[in-house]
């Protein structure tokens, strides 16, 4: 088999590795940020986060679509929008990954110990060098576990990439897109490759997250 034959799974781990990279920051300011609000915004703004998590893949891809494409409302970045292209399945990858990451944060936050928190307040931390220097430290593990989740779920992501990115060789067609395109085409070899990378892969996420979350001996 050619080398070219994979480039479905470095598009895929390129999309999921940026994916990942955004999903992470947004998802653990957002998951910090929303502690400080009322439970009635809070309950508000999650649903928001949250939707992607329950929606129907082609829904959320023709949201995406409507807000990527060159009449949407960031045409001002780039003229032809951002259909059809590489970045197109990045954004589409953030959005369905975000609330794992974000649900992976929040826990993690709460899980803190909140008078590690006051007692650096009291010796006079700031809000930002408390949440740098004690809660992400003491949240680490359940950031990491998101990190993974959100990384799984970006490479794994299909219908919304499918439905802004669409299948052009070597530009938007990830992994799942080749397995799905192989199979009708009745290229089932190759389809049985694809099938088998994503058990590895996800396995070896699994195997990480379950690492992550074992309780530390003493």
């Amino acid at each position: 088999m050619l080398p070219s034959d994979f480039s479905p799974l470095w598009l895929s781990l390129q999309v999921a590795g940026s994916a990942t990279i955004g999903t992470a920051i947004l998802g653990t300011i957002l998951a910090r940020l929303m502690m400080g609000l009322s439970s009635r915004r809070r309950i508000l703004l999650e649903t928001l986060i949250l939707c992607p998590m329950i929606l129907p893949p082609t829904v959320v891809g023709y949201v995406l679509m409507v807000f990527l494409g060159r009449n949407g409302p960031f045409q001002f970045l780039s003229s032809s929008g951002f259909l059809f292209t590489t970045t197109a399945a990045i954004i589409a990858a953030i959005t369905v990954s975000l609330p794992l990451m974000y649900l992976s944060a929040r826990a993690a936050f709460r899980s803190v110990d909140r008078h590690l928190v006051d007692a650096a307040a009291s010796f006079g931390a700031s809000r930002l060098k408390s949440f740098l220097t004690i809660q992400i430290p003491l949240a680490i593990p359940g950031l990491s576990a998101g990190i993974l989740l959100s990384f799984g779920r970006a490479l794994g992501e299909f219908g919304a990439t499918l439905m802004v990115a669409g299948n052009i060789p070597a530009v938007t067609q990830t992994l799942p897109i080749a397995l799905y395109f192989d199979v009708e085409a009745g290229n089932y070899s190759r389809a049985w490759m694809w099938t088998g990378i994503a058990f590895v892969t996800s396995g070896l996420i699994i195997a990480l997250i379950n690492v992550l979350s074992e309780p530390k001996k003493n």
